[in-house]
């Protein structure tokens, strides 16, 4: 427990500095894909052609930027740029021919822009060196926003320290209350809010040694957050609930434990297990954001397994009963066996089953306007529109969208390499469909550096034809080509995932139903399982289509829709919200596993197994919720875009899902629900041991007659006091 308390405190101290090492946002290209290629051998041959920065200038007094006094101003700001940090820069004055760059001039002449190459090796470095030179490049003659990669990779970093911040902010002590009211006792609800703090402590300095090793996405930090807070929570609460649950029953110190780590304990195990095999899948894939995420997500997931099994029952056996002090008054509640057969959701079970067919036909015909907005999906790659409308890199991007027709942001890259290009070739690529023009950026001794000007939006499917056509050209006699730009990246990203997508889905899903199989040893349970949850995490992405692509509530949320969603970020939903629904699934399973062991009636056991565990599903979704609905609310619009979608699964899952499609399609299976493994000799009640009229052999409490799951320990009102659903 000493030492628990020390790491703890070590990772308080040292794991927030993951937020100072951690500030780019990780690349979403297809590592060594050919548009990845392109980009390495362009910035670095061509750096002038290729800037980070893109330094919008505003005169203060409304000057044009034809006035020599503005042209001295400017210079003057180029020339204090920290030689140390900068590579190359570029004004409107830099070519030769003396007069401003017509390209790098507002079309209203009131704005100009300075393009500006950083020096540093890794992204890393580059972030580093911008802000230091934001901070002190000002200038009194005008005002000076950024836009660019790395501009954005700042802000990103920057929005996101704030996202985490705030949502912990928020959602710790709205945690704190709501436990209270679900265990009715100060000192029971400390215990996982003290886990879940010391879990993202944890994580943070988990994610900063790996950080030391691998390249980590700032996003890495924020899914960290969420997966401590909402993991932490989830299993502590399950944990302390039926070590209550256990004492309440009549048991005490080792006993109780042995009991809770053997029910409560196997449980969050699988379910960690199952996290884990969602998260794992992500390093299939070739793009080092979805990997990141992965490395984030199982550290975490592994410090929040370790403070679950090991440290909070270390604190169980140290408070014993006096885990129930400090009472609320007034939250006196029944033993949740006595619950069992009679509570609201067992009645509204017998009745689904009643009539199974009918509740899967209705639930279904409902569910399915939420779904179809799937059918629109529309892929695409994420830019400056992730930040808030507010963030000033998102207005600088916006202003040279708009205002400065001479420059295209987002060109298509032709590097041609070992050969003349001759005119015949950039006519062939003139003529390419939705090609509106072609540019000789950079002219060095190995080869010459094209710019291809698109008449579509970069991210249109006007875009991926053209990046395939030109592609497809023949090169230059002797030439090697390579084509990239944002259009081929996002290309590129697409192909990888159409190519890894099916395989790493259908690993998870094979993955997810050997794990199940083991723990229940039923093959209907885990087909069940996953299609049911593939049902909520398809509401959840129609939702997502219809809010952040489609743009509805953009105002509400306060996020800029784009038209499409990113691949990427879908993996990394999909994969968050099946682990995390199938936790739901394992916990209600187990209690009606127990039922069925220890009677032998499906329809009993689900009746029954669905009320012991609706109080604990309830108060973990309704925390869940608190978690996911501060993250609604970032500044980021794609970690909205998970925390809405999270709350939508979960509303799905704990309503409609566990509450009628559960009880629905089991009571259709029937017996086969449990074939090959059936029932275990026994049962698996966790209860003590019959012993009539006299006193329990482990502690001397007086007892009663005791059968099943149910006990007649008479220890006052304390049976009532530490039971919980």
């Amino acid at each position: 427990m000493g030492f628990a308390l020390l790491v703890t405190i070590v990772c308080s101290v040292w794991g927030p500095g993951v937020f100072g090492e951690v500030r780019t946002a990780g690349s979403f290209v297809v590592a060594d894909s050919e548009s990845e290629r392109t980009a390495e051998r362009v910035a670095d041959r061509f750096p002038e052609s290729d800037p980070d920065v893109l330094a919008v200038l505003s005169p203060t007094d409304g000057a044009s930027a034809e006035d020599p006094g503005v042209r001295a101003e400017v210079e003057a700001w180029a020339d204090a740029l920290p030689e140390d940090a900068v590579r190359s820069v570029v004004t409107p004055w830099s070519a030769p021919e003396g007069g401003p760059d017509p390209r790098l001039v507002a079309d209203d002449g009131t704005q100009l822009v300075v393009l500006v190459t950083m020096a540093g090796a890794s992204a890393q470095e580059r972030n580093d060196d911008f802000v230091a030179l934001a901070e002190d490049a000002t200038s009194d003659a005008f005002t000076v926003q950024y836009a660019g990669a790395v501009p954005t990779e700042a802000a990103v970093g920057e929005q996101s320290k704030k996202d985490v911040t705030n949502a912990e902010m928020w959602s710790m002590p709205l945690l704190s209350v709501l436990l209270i009211v679900v265990f009715g006792s100060v000192v029971s609800s400390l215990l996982p809010v003290l886990i879940a703090g010391a879990a993202t402590m944890g994580s943070f300095a988990a994610l900063r040694l790996i950080a030391g090793v691998t390249d980590v996405s700032i996003f890495a930090v924020t899914i960290a957050s969420i997966l401590a807070l909402v993991l932490a929570v989830d299993y502590g609460l399950i944990v302390v609930s039926r070590y209550r649950e256990e004492l309440a029953r009549g048991r005490r110190g080792v006993d109780a434990l042995e009991a809770t780590l053997r029910t409560a304990g196997e449980t969050v195990a699988v379910s960690g297990t199952l996290v884990a095999v969602s998260l794992s899948v992500l390093l299939l894939f070739p793009q080092d954001f979805l990997r990141s995420m992965a490395y984030g997500g199982l550290a975490t997931l592994a410090v929040a397994l370790a403070f679950a099994l090991v440290v909070l029952p270390a604190f169980l056996a140290i408070l014993g009963p006096k885990v129930d002090a400090l009472r609320v008054p007034g939250r006196l509640r029944r033993d949740p066996a006595e619950r069992g057969s009679t509570g609201l959701l067992a009645v509204v079970a017998r009745a689904v089953m009643r009539r199974p067919v009918l509740t899967l036909l209705v639930v279904v015909i409902a569910l399915t306007p939420l779904v179809a907005p799937v059918l629109g999906l529309k892929l695409g790659s994420v830019d400056h529109r992730v930040l808030p409308p507010s963030d000033a890199v998102h207005q600088a991007a916006e202003d040279l969208e708009d205002g400065f027709s001479g420059i295209d942001p987002r060109p298509l890259t032709v590097l041609v390499d070992g050969a003349e290009v001759a005119p015949a070739y950039i006519e062939e690529l003139e003529g390419v469909d939705g090609v509106s023009g072609v540019d000789v950026a950079g002219v060095d001794d190995d080869g010459h550096y094209l710019q291809v000007h698109l008449e579509d939006d970069w991210q249109s499917a006007g875009a991926e034809d053209a990046v395939a056509d030109v592609r497809a050209l023949d090169p230059p006699a002797g030439a090697e080509v390579g084509v990239g730009g944002a259009s081929a990246e996002m290309v590129d990203q697409l192909d990888a995932i159409y190519d890894r997508a099916p395989i790493a889905l259908g690993l998870l899903v094979l993955a997810v139903f050997l794990l199940l199989f083991a723990a229940f040893r039923s093959v209907v349970l885990p087909l069940k399982a996953i299609l049911l949850n593939t049902l909520s995490v398809a509401v959840a992405l129609g939702v997502m289509v219809f809010v952040f692509q489609d743009g509805h509530f953009s105002d509400l949320l306060g996020f800029t829709a784009t038209g499409t969603l990113d691949p990427s970020n879908l993996i990394l939903v999909f994969c968050l919200l099946f682990g995390l629904s199938m936790d739901y699934e394992v916990f209600m399973l187990a209690r009606i596993k127990e039922q069925y062991d220890a009677t032998g009636d499906n329809e009993q056991a689900v009746a029954t197994g669905l009320q012991q565990s609706a109080g604990l599903i309830t108060a973990a979704a309704a925390l869940l919720l608190v978690v996911v609905g501060a993250f609604s609310f970032a500044g980021i619009s794609f970690i909205q875009m998970i925390g809405v979608g999270m709350l939508v699964a979960i509303t799905v899952d704990v309503l409609l899902i566990r509450t009628l499609l559960v009880p629905a399609t089991m009571r259709l299976m029937g017996s086969a629900n449990w074939w090959p493994g059936g029932r275990r000799a026994g049962g698996t009640s966790s209860a003590p041991p019959e012993v009539p009229g006299g006193t329990d052999p482990r502690d001397g409490t007086r007892t009663g007659t005791q059968t099943g799951t149910q006990t007649g320990t008479q220890t006052g009102d304390r049976e009532k006091e530490l039971a919980t659903g």
